[in-house]
């Protein structure tokens, strides 16, 4: 690919990076497959970078073109999420404005405001340029190499090495002979749901070709760590996920039939044929000797978030009350004695339940918002970021995964990420 400062015809980078702005961005780029500490980290340390050059006065930076979409739909959220919350405070005499006030800044803390930082971030050094792609390319493969090792080890012996080199997993952790692997993450599923939107990055890269082979093996690296990640992990609705998009890619792609077929027979051979891990967890979902909320305890949890909707259709039960409101609810509704008295695990029914007609409509409009940018881009040839929205908007129907601080942080790394870093197969891209 060359440098970025070549690939980004038009920018007129007034430094050079230097090693440790180098080392934020491949810490923020490894950081998707880790837990929220480092993830925190090196945002904070975008963010610093962000103080200590004064990148404020270069406006040139953040009037592109690249900051509108992005910016648009944040704004349209934030709109009509504390609206929604003021609205609540006022109708729900049990929320003081200080306790709404904190939880609003606590949700738009971390998906808006550290989303923002880190698109800036990327802006501003993809603007001052002078770094060779293919060394931050390698560097990265490496790492995310290294992790997933450590999760094949993890697979099998049970280590735990964020929490010391001596500590282990849980024993709920194990199924079916082998680990649940969570790798540097906190949690299995957070790990498998981040790993979905590196291959949906992968898949929409492949779907456009190559000029330089180095970068396409990158991508075929990225794609197979990130269902080597999910299967590792064994997510089974993030697998779904992947297999989905990657058959949208198959049958779309201008490839020579054999390469379909054979493309094909490997992802469902790998990602479900080969792992009898995840092939039981599969299998709990039609075991009739468990009662169907055992088997998919999902259900209960969109009952008693349908019935806070049913009940509070406008404004929802507020989210200074959510907590306090969810545990009512399992209970008259008979489930108080239920192990898993879980928020939605559905970021649509989660929303409409906390704030309404009115949250919902800011969660929608962002994501239309996002999308309608994604296929601009595709117009011009670029298709990351349908694939990604498209993984987005799927991946909500089974997670909060919106209100999840490692998707975020994932979600907004790789957004800059095709934002600011055109592939070769395109025109240099202009601020």
């Amino acid at each position: 690919m060359g440098s970025y400062q070549q690939s980004l015809t038009g920018i007129h980078p007034k430094t050079t990076v230097k090693g440790p702005t180098q080392a934020i961005l491949v810490g923020l780029l490894f950081s998707i497959v880790s837990a929220t500490g480092p993830q925190y980290v090196f945002s904070a340390l975008a963010f610093l970078y962000l103080l200590v050059t004064k990148c404020w006065r270069e406006p040139a930076i953040f009037a592109a073109t690249h900051f509108k979409p992005p910016l648009l739909a944040c704004l349209w959220f934030v709109g009509f999420t504390v609206g929604s919350a003021l609205l609540s405070s006022v109708f729900h005499e049990s929320a003081s404005l200080a306790t709404t006030a904190y939880e609003i800044y606590h949700l738009l803390g971390k998906g808006i405001m550290r989303g923002l930082a880190i698109f800036a971030f990327f802006a501003v050094v993809f603007y001052r340029g002078g770094f060779d792609s293919g060394k931050i390319l390698r560097i990265w493969a490496g790492l995310l190499l290294l992790h997933l090792l450590y999760l094949i080890l993890q697979r099998y012996t049970g280590v735990d090495w964020v929490k010391g080199m001596a500590a282990t997993l849980p024993q709920e952790r194990f199924n079916y002979g082998v680990f649940r692997a969570s790798g540097m993450n906190g949690h299995p599923l957070s790990l498998a749901y981040n790993a979905l939107l590196l291959g949906a990055l992968a898949l929409g890269q492949l779907a456009q070709g190559f000029k330089e082979k180095k970068e396409s093996f990158f991508y075929i690296f990225l794609y197979v760590t990130a269902l080597l990640t999910i299967v590792l992990a064994q997510g089974r609705f993030p697998l779904f996920l992947l297999v989905l998009l990657s058959l949208f890619w198959l049958f779309r792609t201008p490839l020579p039939r054999r390469w379909k077929r054979g493309l094909g027979v490997l992802v469902l051979v790998v990602s479900m044929g080969m792992v009898s891990g995840l092939w039981g967890r599969f299998a709990e979902l039609f075991d009739s000797h468990r009662s169907l909320v055992d088997r998919a305890p999902r259900l209960v949890f969109w009952q008693v978030h349908g019935e806070m909707i049913k009940d509070h259709p406008l404004l929802g039960v507020g989210y200074a009350q959510r907590e306090t409101a969810r545990s009512d609810y399992y209970k008259s509704l008979g489930y108080g004695d239920f192990p898993r008295q879980y928020s939605a695990h559905n970021i649509y029914l989660q929303v409409f339940a906390d704030s309404g007609l009115w949250g919902f409509l800011g969660l929608l409009g962002f994501l239309v918002l996002l999308t309608r940018w994604g296929l601009r881009e595709r117009q011009r040839g670029d298709e990351r970021l349908i694939y990604v929205m498209i993984a987005v908007w799927l991946s909500g129907c089974m997670q909060n995964t919106l209100r999840d601080s490692e998707f975020l942080f994932t979600f907004w790394v790789i957004l800059a990420f095709i934002a600011f870093c055109p592939p070769s197969s395109l025109e240099p891209r202009r601020i």
